[in-house]
């Protein structure tokens, strides 16, 4: 770097500026995002300062090596966010393989490639050592496993939404990263993966995918074929008569030898039994799939002791298990055992099973014991629908499938049938309440069970929630009167059953019904009355911190409420072992202005646990991180820039955004805040556009309310398109403070200053009247102020900022903010007086 800096300040030596020399090394090591925007600045500063550019080179030497300082520290972050390496462990006995050189030079040359063969030929071996052969020469390695994919077709816009290893959007890192991506097992659609890697990849990346079939055309496709014998052997781990036959059986198939070798390892058997197995005239006969008989072979004799195992892996008969799932039917030994074995491999949130090995244990295990295996998922299910850990939410998410599968074969009668139904609500689409509302009604719930109470629970609830979407707005009365329907219903119940555990739950959902229809001294009472039976019923202190925040926040209720935010939050143990649900619930909560302090306290100066928390939840695919992050977008952005820019680049595309429309709506808040700061700070132009589509377009796909509308408004007017804000803000019904600000701004980019001014003087005229808004009188002064400064009324503008300040000043909370506007003030002040005096000069100097 000194060399090159001496190089460039020698060759310009001569009347040179200091801006060409940055643009050069800008070009030289390919810098962008925030360090070449700082670079620029500098550069412009210095060159206006008229130093010697050999001092100038030297200054940004220095101010290089800063900036590459804060990039090491920012990628240890990320690193907070997601593991840098999402990459499957190699197995313990892969040996290299001749192919490995060829593939690497023919990606190198192309940039894609697909491997292609047969399934168990180790395509997926193959590429996991290749990645790490070529790691170190990319910003990140994105592994995706296809079998997770629930998309038929999958895109690049797609892979995202299930991977459950680690869910990312590709795209994103394509255009502003240099990744290595491997799409493993992917069998469809190819050809339209391989136009959008094209398109999206901005940075030399490189994708490998492995395929059963051949798809691309030859110069960016590898067929795979069987293991040399050498390889083969290698495996094994001997070389003798009797390996020499499973070789030349088994063909240089890599899968079925890694499973003999486990099989003799274990002691299951020796060499002379498999040979007998190879020997046995009705398997020889087998050519096209005599491995996959073999393997049901080995698996057979593997049912002896291993047979409880496997029987729950043919019971599940997926691909993927969800890992606390299975640890918790099986104990640890038994996980082990079929690790060892290769029957199972360890992924980040699951087990995963090759096709082949699911095959060869179904055609093994036709009579399972189903009974003991549903005596294990009720005890799972009961569990987890009384603490919701996030084991339980796995399963729902990433064994749905075989839960749906379950829950078909069952009577209406089986309560194993009634707490899958339970479960299955709690990770319900909002949207899909109308199908549950049916499914319950068609059990009979007369007896009053734990379960028949919290299946009638969630059937009130539900119901109320399409009475309240029905009546409230138009006619609340009936609301309040289908309210209190239900209430004496369910103060009914609660009469008739002496058991403390089923009156808690009662108690905590009447006072939700009471809280809805604003009757909080009775809801309280309910609150506090069940925290009074069980210490740990969290979900009734975000109810009572909910009430002292949105309905009663008063002086009077505030020590009340710093108490229970307290006791919600403080406890970090307790959130390892409970319902990740409501912490999320809380830290949307605290994310109010009103409650600044708890948002600084548990979000903003906790970030990485903040993050750590909400990419987990992010895992399990429903709209509630997605809400939180929509929430904390704009304070973020401005707040904690850097960590926020991390989180939208890790972000991953929501799985339910076409079904889901509050999921649709948060998407849509996110990415508006992620395009004003990414143009703010004038980072890529690629992931500038990109944000703004992504925002638009789901803003634009959604029935917006006025106060969600403000939002797609803003977006406009920070994209500079005045005319599209000024039609989308005719659609308002209320005329309040923000809708006269809004269309100050609009005004004002359009340059009609006489109706922006109008405007914003409406907004003051209005705040005036709502005292729960005067903390943004300051920001309302701050536009009036630059108003009337682009209309050049200086001396008004410098009144109307310096009174912006004063009021930021008594809300006393941001520094930053009031820095910028005092640099503003002195800078505008600078310029006003030069204007006085130019203009005295050109009065003494103008003609008579």
């Amino acid at each position: 770097m000194i060399l090159f800096l001496i190089q460039e300040a020698i060759a310009f030596i001569f009347g040179t500026k200091l801006t060409l020399l940055a643009k050069n090394i800008i070009k030289e090591y390919q810098i962008d995002g925030h360090t070449k925007f700082w670079i620029e600045q500098i550069a412009d500063f210095l060159n206006n300062s008229n130093i010697y550019i050999f001092i100038g080179a030297f200054i940004l030497f220095l101010i290089l090596s800063f900036l590459n300082c804060l990039d090491k520290k920012s990628n240890s972050k990320l690193q907070n966010i997601l593991e840098l390496n999402t990459l499957p462990k190699l197995k313990n006995n892969y040996f290299e393989r001749r192919e490995e050189q060829e593939i690497i030079q023919k990606v190198l040359k192309s940039n894609i490639i697909q491997i292609f063969g047969i399934s168990g030929i180790g395509k997926s071996e193959l590429a996991k050592k290749i990645a790490i052969t070529l790691k170190n020469n990319f910003t990140k390695i994105i592994w995706v496993n296809g079998d997770d994919l629930k998309n038929t077709e999958p895109t690049l816009s797609s892979i995202h939404v299930e991977a459950f290893d680690t869910k990312i959007n590709v795209e994103n890192y394509l255009k502003s990263k240099k990744i290595l991506l491997i799409l493993d097992n992917f069998n469809s659609n190819i050809k339209t993966i391989e136009t959008e890697f094209i398109s999206s990849n901005e940075n030399n990346s490189i994708c490998l995918i492995t395929s059963l079939q051949k798809d691309l055309n030859t110069k960016k496709t590898y067929k795979l074929n069987y293991l040399p014998d050498n390889l083969s052997y290698k495996i094994l781990g001997i070389k003798d008569k009797i390996s020499e036959k499973v070789v030349n059986y088994c063909k240089g198939y890599p899968l079925i030898l890694q499973l003999i070798r486990s099989a003799i390892d274990a002691n299951e058997y020796t060499w002379s039994e498999i040979s007998l197995i190879i020997d046995n005239e009705s398997l020889s006969q087998f050519d096209d799939d005599r491995n996959n008989k073999l393997a049901i072979r080995i698996l057979k004799k593997l049912l002896e002791t291993m047979h409880s195992e496997l029987e729950i892996i043919n019971i599940i008969n997926s691909q993927t298990v969800a890992k606390g799932f299975l640890e918790n039917l099986l104990d640890i030994p038994s996980i082990k055992k079929l690790e060892k074995r290769s029957i199972i491999e360890s992924r980040k949130h699951y087990f995963y099973i090759h096709q082949i090995i699911l095959d060869s244990i179904n055609n093994s295990i036709t009579q399972p014991n189903i009974d003991t295996y549903y005596k294990k998922l009720e005890n799972f299910l009961v569990n987890g629908n009384d603490n919701k850990t996030s084991e339980y939410y796995n399963l729902l998410f990433t064994n749905n499938q075989h839960l749906d599968y379950i829950y078909n074969q069952l009577e209406y009668t089986n309560n194993l049938k009634k707490i899958i139904l339970y479960s299955k609500v709690q990770a319900r689409d909002i949207e899909q309440g109308i199908w549950y509302l049916e499914e319950i009604k068609k059990y009979d719930l007369s007896e009053n069970t734990k379960l028949n109470i919290l299946l009638e629970i969630e059937k009130i609830e539900i119901e109320l929630s399409d009475a309240k979407h029905k009546y409230s707005y138009k006619e609340n009365d009936k609301y309040i009167e289908i309210s209190k329907e239900k209430i004496a219903y369910l103060e009914d119940k609660l009469s008739k059953i002496n058991s403390e555990d089923i009156q808690t739950y009662l108690e905590h959902h009447i006072g939700k019904i009471y809280k809805n229809i604003k009757e909080y001294n009775k809801a309280l009472s309910l609150f506090y009355g069940v925290i009074k039976k069980d210490n740990n019923a969290n979900y009734s202190r975000l109810q009572i911190a909910r009430i002292y925040t949105w309905y009663l926040y008063t002086e009077e209720n505030k020590p009340k409420l710093d108490k229970v935010i307290h006791e919600l939050l403080d406890n970090k143990k307790q959130w390892e072992e409970e319902s990740l649900s409501i912490l999320l619930a809380t830290y949307e909560l605290i994310s109010e202005n009103k409650l600044e302090k708890y948002r600084n306290k548990y979000i903003v100066n906790q970030l990485d646990y903040f993050k750590k928390n909400l990419f987990y939840s992010l895992h399990f695919g429903f709209e509630q991180p997605y809400e939180l992050l929509a929430k904390l977008s704009n304070h973020l952005a401005y707040n904690k820039t850097n960590d926020f820019l991390e989180i939208c680049a890790e972000l991953p595309f929501p799985a339910q955004i076409n079904t889901n429309k509050k999921i649709r709506y948060a998407f849509a808040v996110i990415q508006a805040a992620y395009y004003k700061i990414l143009k703010d700070n004038n980072l890529k132009q690629t992931l500038i556009k990109d944000a703004f589509i992504n925002a638009e377009m789901y803003f634009k796909d959604l029935k917006l309310n006025d106060y969600q509308r403000g939002y797609f408004i803003d977006l406009y007017i920070n994209a500079g398109k005045w005319d599209a804000a000024d039609k989308l803000i005719k659609q308002n019904k209320q005329k309040n403070t923000f809708y006269y600000q809004k269309v100050c701004k609009i005004k004002r980019g359009k340059k009609l200053y006489c109706e922006a001014l109008k405007n914003i003087n409406l907004a003051i005229k209005d705040i005036n009247k709502t005292p729960k808004f005067k903390r943004y009188l300051n920001a309302i002064y701050h536009d009036k102020a630059e108003v009337l400064y682009e209309a050049e009324k200086y001396e008004k503008a410098l009144l109307s900022l310096k009174k912006a300040i004063e009021l930021l000043k008594s809300n006393g909370n941001d520094n930053n903010l009031l820095e910028k506007w005092s640099n503003k003030l002195s800078m505008w002040q600078y310029n006003a007086n030069k204007l006085k005096i130019h203009n005295k000069y050109l009065e003494r100097n103008s003609l008579p």
